[in-house]
């Protein structure tokens, strides 16, 4: 991310908001703060200060964090040293940290003086001036001093972003030149300085995994022509499955999407490998990689039906995930049926191509099948900048591929974050898009819904989430009060959620969301009495102005209503008018049978082919019951829909559909629940769409759609 860009928590730039939240999450409990200097740290600074100085330290002799932590001798009588580590034998280091929450810190020639006043003292072994941190360590000290091969690395950690001064840089230009005088070719003193820039590179360093290496072996390859280096042949299915066993989703970290799990078609291609397999790669599009570097161990260049072994690294599967995760799951049914197939693969190596090369070949090759605007806002750097954001500040996880997914308590979506932002924004106009139709919280352009959510500013993990939370939170209140209504007042609730949850945060006044301040449990425990208050003023006005009788989903989907709704809601709540009294006018009904929830929404359409769906249990015993057995394998907890009328979930675990309440009792069964078990369940209501809601709740939502159309 662009520390340039102005982004910032409240007046915090991002950058120093972030080092400060992950060296907090890092190094808690495991710094010393028991000295006098660390009890009288009354705002962290001295913590923050000294755990910069132990991440540096972890960074440059590469120990663990608790090791980090111990080499800490910052305190009264340190003598300008905060940190000190020696690897055993011949290397030492010294560090001195200044420390600024702002990240405007910076250090005098008087600071590096000390610091090196300190510095000869170690030198001469001389540790009397010493606090008893630093007198622990002298035996350490002098092994590494006594050592022929001694190499001593003074480092200054400065949490600022302006370079250090010339005449500090020339005093320890000339500290280095005086101790290595006598041993040019093998210099005994080197300093190394760390700025903000670097302190944050190191988190995002912790963050990255390792590139993923493979070998592929082609049969029937080529050597494709022109400047980039690239491969195609046939790869067999064993070996790809072999892949995704070993690397799972990072194989796709650069793709467009995850794989999108048990749709129609890649059902269609796990059938056709166990039926077909020695035609699979004729009736396959194949898969393309990209890679960092590629070298081949050919058997005979000469000849395209002698084996080729590609040696890759940094590997993503750029087209073709849905192949991959379907040739993945057909090898795990019938190892030996399967291994007669081969799938058409092609390797780009993008070693010194243009930097955009990658997402050119992405792009290009993902418009050959079918993808949705949203999937390209995967490429969009911004949000790869909040998913890092995310996981560096808070830390949460944020998706951004369709396909990719995180529990609730884990994190959150981008299509989650984005109808979030759109009934934050402070313009109904933008939320009104995403009440017609979320696809259009995806159009680019300067006045598509997208630029204004993401592009206009940059936005912060910090801003995202809570907002996340805030609707979360609506959402929950919206659905308690839905169960107890029918009718006119239930398609409100319901159709109208999204405008009832902008109007909720107009009123909240969250303008200062963004800043580490924040009471968000002050706005959170608002909530509850602000949805029923606003619930009631929407319900007044579209029966004020447009009639008792008229149709609430023509009016939700009506711009200008809309606008004029939340208008004359926002009014009404300015100026403090009585709450409208809904419950004499619509009192609450006793609900009629209604069909059942699964024809209900593959007649309606209501839930896409291959869309998971998550397991809750609804009351603590149950959650008890199952927790060990669902913790040993996440894909319990998961199922897949089919749009069938009478088994729509397909549980990966063993490759069956099920009706939702006969895949509960089955996962009762299996996780051995016996004691407290009801006789009976209502599996609609325990399992979960993408957004919060249940199946039950979905079909409700549908049917008063229909009802109300009518």
């Amino acid at each position: 991310m662009n520390e340039s860009n102005g982004s910032k928590q409240g007046n915090v730039p991002l950058a120093a908001w972030q080092i400060r939240k992950a060296l907090e999450r890092e190094f808690t409990g495991l710094i010393d703060m028991s000295d006098e200097a660390g009890r009288r740290d009354a705002n962290d600074q001295m913590f923050r200060s000294r755990a910069a100085a132990a991440l540096a330290l972890r960074s440059l002799s590469g120990c663990d964090s608790v090791t980090a932590g111990r080499a800490v001798v910052d305190g009264f009588h340190d003598e300008g040293i905060d940190a000190v580590a020696a690897d055993g034998s011949a290397q030492m280091w010294l560090v001195q940290s200044k420390w600024s929450d702002h990240g405007d810190k910076g250090i005098s020639v008087g600071e590096v003086n000390s610091f090196i006043d300190g510095f000869r003292l170690i030198t001469k072994r001389d540790f009397s001036h010493f606090n008893p941190r630093l007198r622990a360590l002298e035996p350490q000290l002098t092994k590494v001093l006594d050592n022929p091969q001694r190499r001593i690395t003074l480092v200054l950690v400065i949490m600022g972003s302006q370079p250090v001064s010339r005449d500090v840089r020339r005093r320890l230009d000339a500290l280095v030149t005086e101790f290595n005088r006598f041993n040019q070719d093998r210099p005994v003193l080197a300093y190394e300085i760390f700025l903000m820039r670097d302190i944050r590179q190191i988190l995002q360093q912790d963050l990255r995994e390792a590139p993923i290496e493979l070998t592929v072996s082609m049969s029937t390859w080529h050597k494709m022509s022109g400047r980039l280096e690239a491969w195609q042949g046939e790869v067999a299915v064993g070996s790809i499955a072999d892949w995704h066993e070993q690397h799972g989703d990072r194989l796709f970290e650069r793709n467009l999407r995850k794989p999108l799990g048990q749709t129609e078609v890649n059902l269609g291609m796990v059938n056709t490998l166990l039926r077909e397999p020695a035609n699979f790669c004729a009736l396959n599009n194949g898969i393309t990689m990209l890679c960092e570097s590629v070298e081949p161990d050919v058997w005979d260049p000469n000849d395209a039906e002698s084996p080729v072994k590609l040696r890759i690294t940094g590997a993503s599967v750029v087209n073709g995930a849905q192949t991959v995760s379907a040739v993945s799951e057909a090898a795990r049914q019938d190892s030996k049926a399967t291994r007669v197939g081969y799938v058409s693969v092609k390797v780009i190596s993008l070693r010194d191509a243009p930097s955009e090369l990658g997402l050119q070949i992405t792009q290009a090759t993902n418009k050959q099948n079918k993808v949705e605007l949203r999937d390209f806002i995967a490429l969009d750097p911004a949000q790869a900048d909040i998913e890092e954001d995310f996981r560096l500040s808070l830390p949460q996880r944020y998706v951004v591929m369709r396909g990719d997914k995180v529990r609730p308590d884990e994190g959150c979506s981008v299509e989650e974050a984005a109808e979030a932002l759109a009934c934050l924004h402070p313009d109904p106009e933008v939320v009104t898009r995403a009440i017609a139709d979320l696809d259009l919280l995806w159009e680019r352009g300067p006045q598509g819904a997208y630029a204004i959510l993401f592009r206009r500013r940059p936005r912060a993990a910090l801003e995202i989430w809570r907002t996340v939370l805030l609707l979360r939170a609506i959402m929950a209140v919206l659905s308690d009060n839905r169960n107890n209504r029918r009718g006119r007042v239930e398609s409100v609730l319901e159709q109208g959620e999204l405008l009832i949850a902008h109007l909720v945060m107009r009123e909240l006044k969250l303008q200062d969301i963004a800043k580490p301040e924040f009471d968000l449990d002050r706005a959170l425990s608002d909530v509850p009495q602000l949805v029923p208050l606003v619930s009631a003023w929407v319900v007044k006005f579209i029966d004020d102005e447009f009639g008792p009788t008229s149709s609430i989903t023509n009016t939700f989907a009506n711009p200008k209503r809309l606008t004029l709704l939340a208008a004359a809601v926002s009014a009404s709540l300015a100026a403090g008018s009585a709450s409208p009294d809904i419950l004499s006018i619509y009192p609450p009904a006793r609900p009629a049978r209604r069909p059942n929830a699964v024809p209900t929404l593959v007649e309606a359409g209501a839930i896409k082919d291959g869309t998971i769906l998550f397991y809750q249990g609804q009351n603590r015993p149950e959650r008890t019951a199952l927790e060990s057995w669902l913790a040993d394998d996440p894909r319990r907890a998961q199922a897949s829909w089919v749009n069938d009328r009478v088994r729509p979930l397909l549980w990966g675990v063993d490759g069956r559909q099920y009706t939702p309440t006969g895949l509960v009792q089955r996962m009762w069964d299996l996780a051995g629940w016996e004691r407290g078990r009801p006789k009976a369940v209502q599996g609609p209501t325990r399992w979960f769409v993408p957004g919060g809601q249940s199946l039950a709740e979905l079909a409700d939502h549908t049917l008063n759609k229909l009802e109300d159309s009518d």
